[in-house]
């Protein structure tokens, strides 16, 4: 109905206005409004009631009010206003008002929850001949901004509609309430104090459509809008940020539990204060321009960018006298993550934020290393930088990676550097707090907020086209900084002989960054230079892993020296790091034939390039004879002297100062 009344306000002369509004709203009974006297009614520029009414059905109240008549060149009237219920055809005397009754509406299609007449750039006269069947002078005037009507028979709300030609306008101390869906095709202006209620489903503003203040003009200051559906809301707001085109909301409220969607190929833009009561205004990838204040944040209330990349930012405009922006921004209504700057001079240029789930490798592509860090990127987009600038992330610590809350005292914020494709360290001093201040509301124990301060501002980091810089942060530890260089955390990293033959290398770890490939290097004691005797792939994906990752590899190792080994780990940048070096001695493998011996006795000594000393030795202890064996080679000895025993055999290394390298036992049997 709201729609059609509009249309008909736009469209008609004030004589069909009236007919239009008496033969649609009362069928059987009105609102009468009886002036003092018989005479002509004058042009009004406005006209205002000076005290609220609420209506509603089975509701009585007096009939009488005072009514104030304003002029800018004129003295200020008082005229009395009688509400009176008046059948049709009824005759009625004007000149008697009845002071003392009161009345009540029994059979109104409608409820009028709040009457507030204004009249703006509609000046009329009105005879009493006008309408013929109304015993009394009738005169109601109704604007979009004043008259709140709603259907009681029917289970929907009926949409508003202004059409491109269209002008309503609500005055300061003006309430307007706006139940069914809005489409604004023209001009929805608002003075200053003036509050429009939108409690509908969507709202939308054609790219075309104006919402001008007090002066008419596009930015001019304005009333507030307030979004207060008992479900979520849509708002097709009409604006392009990027053109910087489009309607913009003076002031704009968010009291909406269920929250304001911005809807498909529509940015936002509200020209002075962005305020949130109680809900969420998702920006559903687009983005949203405040152009002086934020208000009213919390966890309770606050802009959702969602989880991913390129959610859509919350850009502002701050004054000149501002030194501290606050970003109210979250992924999503569980994990508020606001950001802010501060400077020690007032900012220069628009600045725009949004933070997505997880850290990336580069920023916004590569693995996920976050297990150690904030799950959380904030990205950060401004023209030029002012200097001395500080930044302030704050996060709760359910949003903490699994291994980040052992080492939160040394976190610190870090920053994405384009030029070598690494996030870095914080070189300066800098601080956390607990609990975090960037909320209007409660804080809370389990929030923490880190600092980071930039002598000369944000860097100017540009990575495309647009001449703006976007800098992307994060909040890391220094147990587990990132660089372009691998790192990887070793559970087992170990060098085995398995035999005279082979040694074993096994390697476990638990997390690996920035790792793609691994490179098996050996060298042996004669040497002072590593060679590579085997290169590995990495398990992870995309240089990144954050659970257990097994190796294993095996060398030829026949030498009768020490062999060391080490793992040379390389980035995808080039990035080189190396581990400890396991030392593994030269193996050595006896055979000893025929065992039983009737005496002749075959030794062959394997892994070995030197001679060793032999020692047979029984059970007493006592040496029963010495020999030098020489290396890969059968050496037969005789026994046959020696009485039927177990003997044992010991070889031992004089290049060792005489070090028992093997053993082996020999049973003697004679043979008869």
């Amino acid at each position: 109905m709201q729609k059609h009344l509009l249309h008909i306000f736009s469209r008609l002369s004030p004589a069909g206005f009236l007919h239009k509004i008496w033969r649609y709203l009362f069928p059987d009974e009105l609102i009468c409004i009886l002036k003092k006297d018989r005479s002509q009614w004058p042009w009004f520029d406005r006209l205002t009631m000076t005290r609220e009414l609420t209506m509603t059905r089975g509701l009585t109240m007096t009939r009488e009010l005072t009514m104030t008549r304003e002029l800018s060149t004129r003295k200020r009237e008082l005229y009395t206003m009688i509400l009176g219920r008046v059948k049709m055809g009824e005759d009625t005397n004007p000149e008697k008002p009845i002071h003392d009754s009161r009345f009540t509406i029994h059979d109104s299609r409608f409820t009028i929850y709040a009457l507030r007449f204004t009249l703006h750039d509609l000046p009329f006269t009105i005879y009493r001949p006008l309408l013929p069947k109304l015993q009394a002078c009738f005169c109601l005037l109704l604007t979009a901004s004043c008259l709140l009507l709603t259907a009681t028979a029917s289970p929907a709300q009926q949409p508003v509609y202004i059409p491109p030609t269209g002008k309503v306008f609500s005055h300061p101390a003006d309430s307007v309430g706006i139940f069914g869906d809005m489409t604004n095709d023209g001009n929805l202006g608002s003075a200053p104090g003036s509050v429009i209620n939108f409690y509908g489903k969507s709202w939308e503003n054609a790219s075309t459509a104006l919402l001008p203040g007090v002066t008419g003009a596009a930015g001019s200051p304005g009333g507030q809008f307030r979004f207060l559906g008992l479900q979520s809301q849509n708002l097709f707001a009409g604006y392009n940020f990027n053109a910087k085109t489009g309607p913009s909301f003076p002031n704009l409220s968010v009291e909406n539990k269920s929250g304001v969607w911005l809807q498909d190929l529509n940015d936002l833009h509200v020209r002075n204060n962005l305020n949130f009561n109680k809900g969420y205004l998702y920006l559903n990838g687009w983005n949203t321009l405040v152009g002086q204040s934020v208000t009213g944040y919390s966890d309770k209330g606050f802009v959702v960018t969602g989880s991913g990349i390129g959610g859509g930012s919350l850009y502002r405009e701050p004054p000149q006298n501002d030194t501290l922006m606050t970003f109210p921004v979250g992924t999503d209504p569980e994990s508020y993550s606001p950001f802010a700057m501060q400077s020690a001079t007032p900012f220069r240029g628009m600045v725009g934020a949004t933070v997505f789930d997880n850290v990336y490798l580069h920023a916004t592509s590569g693995g996920m290393p976050d297990s150690d860090y904030v799950m959380k990127s904030w990205q950060v987009t401004s023209g030029e930088g002012s200097p001395q600038t500080t930044v302030l992330l704050q996060h709760r610590e359910a949003d903490e990676g699994v291994r980040f809350a052992p080492y939160r005292d040394s976190s610190y914020v870090s920053l994405y550097r384009v030029d070598n494709g690494a996030w870095d360290m914080d070189p300066l001093p800098h601080k956390i707090f607990n609990p975090g201040t960037l909320t209007t509301g409660k804080q809370y124990n389990d929030v923490w907020m880190n600092n980071r301060h930039f002598p000369a501002g944000l860097p100017h980091q540009n990575t495309g086209t647009n001449r703006d810089s976007v800098n992307w942060l994060t909040v890391s530890t220094t147990a587990y900084s990132n660089t372009t260089c691998p790192v990887a955390d070793f559970r087992l990293w170990v060098a085995q002989r398995y035999n005279y033959k082979w040694v074993q290398l096994f390697w476990r770890t638990l997390r690996e960054l920035n790792v793609m490939q691994y490179e098996v290097q050996k060298r042996v004691d004669t040497s002072e230079n590593f060679h590579t005797i085997a290169t590995i792939p990495a398990k992870n994906v995309n240089g990144f892993s954050d659970h257990l990752l097994y190796y294993y590899d095996a060398d030829s190792a026949i030498y009768d020296g020490t062999v060391y080994y080490r793992l040379k780990m390389t980035s995808s940048s080039g990035c080189v790091v190396y581990t400890n070096v396991q030392k593994v001695i030269w193996g050595i493998y006896v055979q000893v034939w025929p065992d039983p011996s009737p005496g002749p006795t075959n030794i062959h000594v394997y892994g070995v390039k030197h001679d060793l000393m032999m020692q047979v030795i029984n059970t007493l202890g006592q040496i029963l004879g010495t020999y030098t064996i020489p290396p890969n080679t059968d050496y037969m000895i005789d026994l046959s002297k020696l009485p039927d025993a177990i003997y044992q055999l010991y070889f031992r290394d004089p290049k060792q100062n005489g070090k028992i390298v093997a053993s082996v036992k020999v049973v003697k049997i004679t043979v008869r």
